[in-house]
């Protein structure tokens, strides 16, 4: 499996946004009514890349260096791509690039979501909750070899 990123654009907008909705509707919806139009009010397609798999927009991620953390803001597979190993595969890279930076890695899972498991999994620990969210935070002190170094400065380069 060959997982590569590319810059989000402009005309990437209604692909992402049918994403967040596949993605996230039915976990929002457990807490609040869904807002249909919240992911067109702060699209920002340079914030975003999308992840393909040989070649297919199967995801997109959103990871911000923000003071003293990489904040991961999204990661989302479409549902029909989910539990091939793909998010994992993302995930692992992003922590090893966090490590690279020296970097802890931050986000903030619904409380009903069940990617809270993969991100324990991969080692994220709780440090922290809102009424719907908990806040979880990974520094990493192993490595997961998920990519060579070379592979991994080209996979984050694209």
């Amino acid at each position: 499996m060959k997982v590569r990123f590319r810059q989000a654009t402009e005309a990437d907008f209604d692909f992402l946004n049918k994403m967040h909705a596949a993605c996230l509707k039915e976990h929002v919806e457990r807490i609040y009514p869904w807002n249909p139009d919240l992911f067109g009010e702060t699209f920002n397609p340079h914030l975003i890349r999308v992840v393909l798999v040989d070649q297919i927009e199967v995801g997109m991620l959103q990871l911000l260096q923000c003071g003293g953390e990489l904040y991961l803001g999204n990661l989302l597979i479409l549902p029909r791509f989910q539990n091939h190993g793909i998010g994992t595969l993302v995930l692992k890279n992003v922590l090893e690039h966090g490590q690279a930076l020296n970097l802890p890695v931050q986000l903030q899972v619904l409380k009903q979501n069940p990617a809270k498991r993969l991100y324990e999994r991969l080692g994220f620990i709780s440090v922290g909750e809102t009424k719907t969210h908990y806040i979880m935070q990974c520094s990493l002190a192993l490595k997961f070899g998920a990519l060579s170094s070379s592979q991994r400065d080209s996979f984050w380069q694209q």
